[in-house]
């Protein structure tokens, strides 16, 4: 064999080294950064969701005063506290 055999050979193996050792590594970072953040996405739009869905349900006299302004309250604290959590 020649010497540009033998340097191909070391070039695919340092490749292949490179993109089932270390590659993963640097993805597997960034997907979980990326999934974490999509999931307070979600939660926050359903959060936004059920206060809409509690307004529609004071206008149309299905819940009481006290009820919600309670779950309301409660509603706008938790979606605040996951949206501070993304900035």
């Amino acid at each position: 064999m020649t010497i540009l055999s033998y340097f191909f050979i070391l070039l695919i193996s340092v490749s292949l080294l490179f993109f089932i050792i270390i590659y993963p590594l640097f993805i597997k970072k960034s997907d979980h950064y990326f999934n974490q953040k999509m999931a307070e996405f979600d939660e926050s739009l359903s959060i936004m969701e059920l206060i809409s869905e509690l307004e529609a349900d004071y206008l149309l006299k299905k819940i009481n005063q006290e009820d919600f302004e309670t779950v309301s309250t409660e509603l706008k604290r938790r979606y605040l506290e996951i949206t501070k959590g993304q900035s």
